[in-house]
């Protein structure tokens, strides 16, 4: 095997890795959007929260103040 050879070789091989790289990373926005619409059927059309869980759960929680009335 000469130069060449070698070069063409890893040239190809770093082509595939990118090829597999990409449609790996289509494969799953592909597959968020496809959760994404069936949340989005299942609610009726109603708007998805995006916020973190946590921040969520602070901001509906009780306060302490209101509890204490």
């Amino acid at each position: 095997m000469d130069k060449l050879d070698v070069r063409l070789i890893a040239c190809c091989e770093r082509q595939e890795l990118h090829r597999m790289r990409r449609q790996l990373s289509d494969q799953v926005s592909s597959q968020q959007q496809a959760i994404r619409r069936y949340l989005a059927w299942c609610n009726g059309g109603r708007v998805l929260a995006v916020e973190p869980w946590r921040s969520s759960l602070r901001r509906n929680a009780p306060s302490a103040r209101r509890a204490a009335a």
